[in-house]
């Protein structure tokens, strides 16, 4: 009884999470694995309570393999969580010759909180720093009427950057296109580089551009809101190890 009392529990939870998330930022893919980590919890907790009753009987294999298949899969999820954390509290020291901020997304033609929150550190840093050029990365979503890498070249501008230091990388459409992207149009791996991203995605974008062979690279991390933090960080693990097995990503 208290186990399927638990089990209703975090259903309810895994139900109401994803929606505080939609009422952020609106509907992503991410959600769908709150939903479906719902809907197993309330499957489990009927299948318990089947069996409680002699109504259906499980097996003590099927009981203890699935405790199993879920203890693995959060074991998995908690390690590599503390991978795509490492670095959520980075900071560059001045003197970059360039700074990509990593896009994120935008929201009626202009940068929802995530992304201006990382342009608005941008800004900071290149206040103090103006003879860097800055590379804006971010093509465009299919709900997107234009490219990311404009609205961020916009939004810099009316902070007060010069516009000749800003160079659009308008194609890339997630961390690991925006960092190859990007340094495209850097020189030389050598030249120092400042990344701009949030605190959950820091680890990853930092990653990838060293394995791009770039051996000068600061990361700055932004600061995320902290509801959404579980949110973006399970999404940021799914990222991360499709870029291991797809790109060959080493950490």
């Amino acid at each position: 009884m208290i186990l399927e009392i638990l089990l209703l529990i975090l259903m309810f939870i895994f139900i109401i999470y994803p929606i505080i998330v939609i009422c952020h930022v609106g509907f992503c893919g991410i959600v769908m694995f709150w939903f479906g980590l719902s809907l197993i919890f309330l499957i489990w907790a009927i299948l318990h309570r089947l069996h409680r009753t002699k109504v259906f009987e499980l097996t003590p294999s099927i009981i203890w393999g699935f405790y199993g298949l879920i203890a693995i899969l959060l074991a998995f999820i908690i390690i590599m969580s503390v991978y795509v954390n490492s670095r959520s509290d980075a900071k560059a020291t001045y003197g970059a010759e360039y700074i990509i901020v990593i896009g994120e997304a935008i929201d009626d033609n202009q940068p929802a909180n995530e992304l201006k929150a990382r342009l608005d550190m941008c800004y900071e840093y290149w206040k103090n720093n103006k003879d860097a050029i800055i590379i804006v990365s971010g093509g465009q979503a299919d709900d997107e009427t234009m490219a990311r890498a404009i609205v961020m070249r916009t939004y810099l501008i009316h902070m007060g950057v010069d516009e000749h230091s800003i160079i659009m990388e308008n194609v890339s459409l997630n961390t690991y296109e925006s960092i190859i992207n990007s340094c495209e149009y850097i020189e030389s791996v050598n030249i120092k580089t400042v990344v701009v991203t949030s605190d959950y995605n820091a680890f990853h974008a930092e990653a990838l551009i060293k394995n791009n062979k770039f051996t000068n690279v600061e990361v700055i991390a932004v600061d995320s809101k902290p509801i959404l933090r579980l949110n973006y960080t399970v999404r940021e693990v799914f990222s991360l190890i499709k870029d291991i097995v797809k790109h060959g990503l080493t950490l």
